[in-house]
């Protein structure tokens, strides 16, 4: 099951593996590891995308009128958790943790997509043992992109100029209800800046670095669509999401039900909402002259406020900046 309190990735394996059914014989390999005489068991589980079963199963689900053939899996990685001097010295429950992480294997495009929802220390370990099988010197794995391309600074500036507005990319209808944190840094990243809290983009510290074009790396939103699912989600300029179960919910005939399985959410975020997002901003011819407007108009508002908290009329501030 994906968790609201793990970070979830999007990976691609490489063009010639393009066939689910043909990836279960190496998910049925062997992974375990020795180390300081400790048999690490390291291993893919098979999955109904809630718990585990006998069977590898390549499933189908329907997103926005799309059929897509996707394999859910668990990923079981094991890690020391005491200093390897002290390994020999107690038994393997003390010695090592274990973690199962949820992982699906979807076909988008012709293309095998990778969905590994984890904690932060466990995603280098799926990578490292789950996803490596050498044989003559080569990984049978083939080359994985563990990042993608970079989601530009400007989506993120696109993304806050639409807060309140209904965007209709094809036949979907979204809405950005609310803007409730940021991740920043400066050009040279010697200075990293986040901050949390609903409505954060009205603020005046945040409007200001709007106006100074401040490198954000991700944004928390909340956004609707036409079928009233609610998503509160953070979204980074990696693809990496989190998701926030709270405050994702869907309104039917007046009641809120909330999502038991993350999956359908998932699959919307990256399948559709977040590329149909990212080929709006691309299209929109329009948005170099409209963000310029964007950032004067925050500009405005951000001096407003400030000159309403001290007091500071427009002709002192002409003198003060002579």
């Amino acid at each position: 099951m994906f968790l609201s309190n793990r970070r979830i990735q999007y990976w691609s394996l490489d063009q010639e593996k393009t066939d689910l059914e043909k990836l279960i014989p190496l998910l049925k390999m062997d992974y375990q590891k020795e180390s300081d005489g400790f048999l690490f068991e390291h291993k893919w589980l098979p999955s109904n995308g809630l718990s585990v079963v006998d069977e590898f199963v390549v499933k189908t689900v329907t997103i926005a009128s799309q059929e897509y053939k996707y394999l859910p899996v668990f990923a079981k990685v094991e890690a020391p958790q005491i200093a390897s001097e002290y390994m020999d010295l107690v038994s393997k429950e003390i010695a090592i943790s274990h973690s199962i992480n949820p992982v699906i294997f979807i076909e988008v495009n012709n293309r095998i997509k990778v969905i590994v929802s984890a904690s932060s220390s466990c995603f280098s370990r799926i990578r490292n043992n789950l996803m490596r099988y050498v044989q003559q010197k080569i990984n049978l794995w083939g080359h994985i992109d563990y990042h993608g391309s970079e989601l530009e600074k400007d989506f993120f500036y696109w993304l806050l100029s639409k807060r309140g507005k209904k965007l209709k990319p094809g036949n979907d209808v979204y809405e950005i209800l609310d803007v409730e944190g940021f991740r920043s840094h400066t050009e040279r990243e010697l200075q990293k800046f986040q901050g949390t809290g609903r409505s954060i983009d009205t603020v005046v510290p945040f409007k200001t670095m709007v106006c100074l074009h401040n490198n954000f790396t991700g944004l928390d939103l909340v956004t609707k669509n036409q079928d009233d699912i609610t998503i509160s989600f953070s979204l980074s300029n990696d693809w990496e999401i989190k998701i926030d179960t709270n405050k994702t919910f869907q309104m039917d005939k007046g009641k809120v039900v909330f999502f038991n399985d993350l999956k359908i959410i998932v699959f919307l975020l990256y399948l559709h909402i977040i590329p149909q997002l990212y080929c709006e901003y691309n299209s929109d011819k329009t948005w170099v002259v409209d963000q310029n407007n964007f950032r004067k108009t925050i500009a405005a508002q951000a001096i407003k406020e400030i000159l309403s908290e001290t007091g500071l009329t427009i002709p002192e501030l002409g003198k003060l900046l002579a």
